[in-house]
């Protein structure tokens, strides 16, 4: 049994055999202090190096567009334009046209105001019933949608 505990610990002290280090003396410890200070100042005035010539690289300025423009004026309450320009002068404004609700198109089927335009048809619609009907009637005869279209 005595064998056995005596080859338990021989082992337990081989793999257990880490560095173990040496304990400084304040002296010592101020002196590895100093000389890590110099190497990490030496370290930063090269990355600070490295950082300068990089901007140096990333200054190179793009050319300033001088020609024409086309410029758009939105203000509140105002009527919008676009500006079309040359250099600093204006050539002509034009306003831009907005769309009200009232010259919105009436969906021939409900009457309401339509969202939508149906692609096979040209014929504006307002709901997915209005659609359905639509292109019912499409199928049963699409001569007779032109009439309806014109009625729209």
């Amino acid at each position: 049994m005595l064998k056995r505990e005596e080859e338990a610990s021989k082992v337990i002290k081989k793999t257990s055999k880490r560095k173990q280090h040496k304990v400084l003396t304040q002296e010592e410890q101020y002196e590895e202090a100093k000389h890590t200070e110099e190497v990490n100042r030496e370290s930063l005035k090269r990355l600070l190096a490295e950082e300068e010539n990089l901007k140096k690289l990333e200054r190179v300025k793009k050319p300033k567009y001088s020609g024409p423009r086309i410029i758009f004026h939105s203000k509140k309450g105002a009527q919008d334009t676009v500006t079309y320009s040359h250099g600093e002068f204006t050539v002509y404004k034009q306003p831009v046209v907005k769309r009200n609700v009232e010259q919105s198109a009436k969906c021939p089927v409900t009457g309401m105001s339509a969202r939508y335009m149906d692609p096979l048809t040209k014929l504006p619609y307002a709901n997915l019933a209005a659609f359905r009907q639509l292109r019912a009637m499409y199928a049963k005869d699409p001569k007779g949608l032109e009439k309806l279209g014109r009625a729209a």
